[in-house]
């Protein structure tokens, strides 16, 4: 057999073969391009084996073209291609919409199991005498008593999202349980947390955020906490969200003081942003403040800073600290006591580690 034909033979072949492990091209509807194979297709979903992001996970409605020819590369991006992201279930936080059907609920369910250590929250400076005391007691002036020490806790929580183009409802429910050292005090935490979104425009919404927690650590048998305002979305990028929610507060606790079983009215406000590094890596902060108007040491704030990273397209690793501060906590811990107690430590900070499964 004359060598020539073989050997166009031979090239066809391997053009084929080459043809076959092409690199191919989509383009989302967001304008991001991601260069590499397709691996399979199913359930309105296309798995795909990125050149530098590895394997994603893309809802098949985000895909605006696909092609087997890499894009032509520009020397310089376009303005905004920073802050551009793949859009779907591989950008954290955001839930995704078919485009098919606008007006579809989206749900999202994550499940997040974690530690956490906290600062002390009770500390006794010298012992106040408020009441008299049975003939023969000795007092302590003076004395300095350490009411808790580090604790150590195991969180769950688990969230459910609803989402649509005209509002979006979330509850989140939380269990905590706290060891207390050196006393060995074992304690279950719980709370629960209702939000509703009204959206107003692509600016303005309406927000009712509605919370019931127990802290036996901090001597709080029940706290109710009902939040209503108009929130705004500062910024509302692809990558980078801050949005800004005052508003009146309604309150009603029992913690050992003498407003329990009251309700209380005031003023705060919720503070929330984000930044997305990548499709895989995103910044969160928050800050909530209430104060009451009638009673100042029912001021609280609670701030939060962590990182959240994605392991797979489902499953994250998170990691963050919190400070509480509460002005009530100065209050009397053991009014009732012999010797009354009293707490002269306001703040507490927690860091808190843990996994987060969404689905």
């Amino acid at each position: 057999m004359n060598s020539l034909p073989r050997l166009a033979l031979c090239l066809l072949a391997l053009s084929t073969a080459l043809g076959a492990f092409a690199a191919q091209t989509l383009r989302l509807t967001n304008g991001t391009i991601l260069v590499g194979q397709i691996t399979k297709e199913e359930n309105g979903k296309i798995y795909f084996q990125a050149d530098l992001l590895g394997d994603l996970v893309i809802e098949a409605a985000h895909v605006a073209s696909r092609s087997d020819a890499a894009p032509a590369v520009s020397p310089t991006p376009p303005v905004g291609a920073a802050n551009a992201a793949p859009a779907g279930p591989i950008t954290l936080g955001a839930a995704s919409k078919p485009a098919t059907d606008p007006n579809k609920p989206v749900w999202t369910r994550k499940i997040t199991a974690g530690a956490n250590y906290t600062s002390a929250t009770f500390k006794q400076g010298p012992v106040t005498v408020a009441a008299p005391l049975p003939p023969g007691t000795p007092v302590p002036t003076g004395a300095s008593l350490g009411l808790a020490g580090r604790q150590l806790g195991k969180q769950f929580s688990a969230v459910l999202t609803r989402v649509t183009p005209q509002n979006t409802f979330s509850f989140e429910g939380k269990y905590t349980y706290f060891d207390l050292q050196p006393f060995g005090r074992q304690v279950d935490n719980y709370s629960a947390t209702v939000t509703y979104l009204q959206h107003i425009n692509a600016t303005y919404y309406a927000v009712s955020r509605s919370s019931l927690f127990e802290d036996k650590v901090r001597n709080i048998d029940y706290s109710a906490v009902q939040i209503v305002g108009v929130g705004r979305m500062l910024i509302n990028q692809p990558m980078t969200k801050l949005e800004f929610v005052p508003g009146l507060v309604l309150l009603k606790e029992r913690r050992h003081l003498a407003t329990d079983g009251a309700v209380q009215t005031g003023a705060g406000f919720l503070e929330n942003f984000s930044h997305a590094f990548n499709p895989f890596m995103k910044l969160e902060q928050r800050v909530l403040y209430r104060s009451i108007f009638r009673h100042s040491e029912l001021t609280a704030v609670d701030g939060y800073i962590g990182f959240k990273g994605m392991l797979t397209p489902k499953l994250g690793f998170t990691t963050g600290v919190t400070y509480m501060y509460d002005r009530s906590l100065g209050r009397a811990l053991l009014p009732k006591a012999p010797l009354p107690i009293y707490a002269n430590e306001e703040s507490q900070t927690s860091v808190t580690s843990g996994f987060e499964y969404t689905f």
